[in-house]
């Protein structure tokens, strides 16, 4: 439940989604909540308190460093909203309508079915948020030629310290053929140095100026960084600055 509940959080408040920090943010939430239950703190300003700081710590776990104490606390009331949402699914299907528990055997097909509309919900919220936040990216270079959709993303201020020109994420499957490049004893490539803070904490990407990129048919300059961390950006293979959209 604490996974499915991320991830609807993730994709509801447009986090990009990496399923092993996803995965250890769950386990740390399964932990604790074992822990509380065999401690016996029962309902009270206590267990509100300790869920609070579960609540930051999954959060933190799952989408990795945020940019600020608010963007923190929004990110965890996002995780708080999707809980009590399914967890309010599951106490109304699991009692009689009064309260009152009742076997599960005969309610678990719905309850299935529900949380899987839920999760179709939340999933059609992400991708209309992503499609009226995306841009068409072509990166070229070397005779290779990556054509990506792009998510537009105004907090990813990242820039290359010697150019200074802005920094394009890509995932290493959609950075394709470039990744192999990247990694070669003589990369065919010009080789950039990129610290990138805010996204799975502070970190240094290697990436390389490409020959040509274009952002929604129009040539710009940019620096692109392959992220092998990040499995997807709300569903697409690049995070681009709103800096670069023409």
């Amino acid at each position: 439940m604490d996974f499915l509940t991320l991830w609807l959080a993730g994709t509801a408040a447009h986090k990009p989604i990496a399923k092993k920090r996803l995965l250890i943010a769950a386990a740390l939430g399964a932990f604790f909540g074992t822990l509380e239950s065999c401690a016996g703190i029962g309902f009270g300003a206590l267990r509100v308190f300790f869920g609070f700081l579960l609540s930051l710590a999954m959060t933190a776990a799952a989408f990795g460093k945020p940019r600020s104490a608010g963007a923190l606390l929004l990110d965890s009331a996002a995780v708080w909203g999707a809980g009590l949402l399914i967890g309010g699914v599951m106490t109304f299907l699991m009692s009689a309508g009064d309260g009152t528990p009742v076997g599960g055997e005969e309610r678990f097909p719905l309850a299935a079915a529900l949380c899987f509309l839920i999760s179709l919900a939340f999933s059609r919220i992400g991708r209309r948020r992503s499609r009226a936040g995306t841009a068409r990216l072509v990166i070229e270079s070397n005779g290779v030629r990556r054509e990506l959709t792009a998510l537009i993303d105004s907090g990813l201020t990242a820039k290359e310290p010697i150019s200074l020109l802005p920094v394009v994420l890509v995932t290493a499957r959609g950075a394709g053929e470039f990744a192999a490049m990247l990694k070669a004893e003589n990369p065919p490539l010009r080789l950039r140095v990129v610290p990138l803070r805010g996204i799975g904490g502070e970190r240094v990407l290697y990436g390389f100026v490409p020959e040509k990129i274009t952002v929604a048919d129009r040539e710009t300059s940019a620096v692109v960084a392959v992220d092998e961390k990040s499995e997807s950006f709300a569903g697409t293979d690049a995070l681009m600055p709103s800096e670069l959209i023409p």
